[in-house]
C-alpha cells in the first residue's frame, strides 16, 4: 500500500490480481460544501478542505487489473515538481511487470523480454522496489535472485542492469536505503544482505549479511532518517546498524508475524502490522553517544475489532 501525495491517491495492491487506486470523494465533498449555509466560503482555507476530505471519505476510483495471479509489489515514480509524472510498476506471481500512469489511472505497457514473453523472472516475483538516485528498480523473486532494470517510461528499455545472487532460498523482500545508497534483501533462508553501489556505478556487491535470524523474513524497511534497518522475523522486530548489521534494537509485542512495517519520520515511530491482528507503534530507533543511560521505549498496542477493540501499553528496554 502507497499514499501518492501529489495525486491524493491510496494505491493498494491486492490478492485477487487488482491493483486498487482510492481518493477523496469529490462528490461527497461538493454535496457537503453546499449543504453548509456560506458555501464554499467555509472551505476557503487548505485546513477547512483537509477537514472536509476526513468527513467526505474515501472512494474507489480506479482498478488496475493486468495481473494473472495476486499482485505481490507496488513502486512509485513521481517527479515533485512535475505533477504529471507519476507512474506506478506492479509484479505479481505471474511474474509480470506493469507500468501505469498514475495520473491517467491506465495502463503504460507490460514488460517482454526480446522473446516476447511477459515472464520477467524464472519464478514468482515477490516484491519490488525503486532507487530514485539511480533511476532503477529491482524486484525480488522466488528464483533466489534480485533483479535490477533501469527505467524508463517505456517498458521497451528496461536494461537489465544487474542480479544480485546469494541467496539461498526464496528472497521475499527487497528495498532502498536511500541513506547508505544501497540495496537491501531479505529471504526465506533466514539471511538479510546488504548491496553496495561500487565506485564504477555500473555494477554492485554484498557487502555483508546476517545469518543468524533463526527465522524467515516476514517484513523490511529501513529508517530514513539513520538508515537504520527494521527488519520483521516472524513475530520480534529488530533493527540493525546498516554498515555492520549489528543488532542494535529489539521489539517484541506481536503473537503472529509481522507483515508490514514502516518508517514515520516526522513522530519518530515505526509501525508494525501483524497477521495477530494487531497495529503495533514503536519509538525509533535514534543514535545515542557510548555512555549514555538506557532508556525505555513505549509500545502503543492496537488490537481487536471494531466491536471488540482492544488497547494495551507494554514496555521494554532499548
Amino acid at each position: 500500500m502507497l499514499f501518492v501525495e501529489q495525486l491524493d491517491i491510496l494505491v493498494v495492491a491486492s490478492e485477487d490480481c487488482n491493483v486498487y487506486l482510492w481518493g477523496f470523494d469529490e462528490n461527497a465533498m461538493d454535496e457537503l460544501r453546499l449543504s453548509v449555509p456560506g458555501g464554499n466560503d467555509m472551505f476557503a482555507t487548505m485546513e477547512d478542505d483537509a477537514v472536509t476530505n476526513r468527513v467526505a471519505g474515501f472512494t474507489c476510483k480506479k482498478v488496475l487489473n493486468k495481473h494473472s495471479l495476486c499482485v505481490t509489489g507496488i513502486a512509485m515514480i513521481c517527479d515533485v515538481s512535475d505533477d504529471n509524472y507519476c507512474y506506478l510498476i506492479s509484479c505479481g506471481a505471474d511474474r509480470r511487470l506493469c507500468l501505469w500512469d498514475l495520473h491517467q489511472g491506465s495502463l503504460v505497457g507490460i514488460y517482454c523480454d526480446e522473446a516476447g514473453n511477459e515472464a520477467a523472472s524464472e519464478e514468482s516475483i515477490t516484491d519490488i522496489a525503486y532507487a530514485p538516485s539511480r533511476k532503477e528498480f529491482a524486484y525480488s523473486s522466488a528464483d533466489r535472485l534480485v533483479y535490477i532494470r533501469k527505467f524508463s517510461k517505456n517498458v521497451e528499455e528496461w536494461t537489465l542492469v544487474h542480479v544480485l545472487q546469494g541467496h539461498e532460498s526464496e528472497v521475499s523482500h527487497v528495498i532502498w536505503n536511500s541513506v547508505c545508497q544501497m540495496w537491501v534483501s531479505g529471504s526465506d533462508d533466514c539471511t538479510l544482505r546488504t548491496w553496495s553501489v561500487k565506485p564504477n556505478y555500473n555494477y554492485l556487491d554484498m557487502v555483508t549479511s546476517v545469518t543468524d535470524t533463526q527465522c524467515p523474513i516476514t517484513a523490511l524497511t529501513c529508517d530514513v532518517l539513520n538508515g537504520s534497518i527494521i527488519a520483521g522475523l516472524q513475530d520480534v522486530i529488530r533493527v540493525y546498524e546498516p554498515e555492520t548489521m549489528k543488532q542494535i534494537q529489539t521489539h517484541r509485542g506481536h503473537r503472529d508475524s509481522v507483515r508490514g512495517l514502516l518508517h514515520v519520520p516526522e513522530r519518530q515511530q515505526y509501525i508494525s502490522i501483524s497477521w495477530d491482528s494487531s497495529i503495533s507503534i514503536w519509538n525509533a530507533y535514534s543514535y545515542k553517544p557510548t555512555g549514555t543511560e538506557v532508556r525505555w521505549v513505549r509500545l502503543f498496542f492496537l488490537s481487536g475489532t471494531g466491536r471488540d477493540p482492544g488497547c494495551s501499553v507494554l514496555w521494554e528496554w532499548v
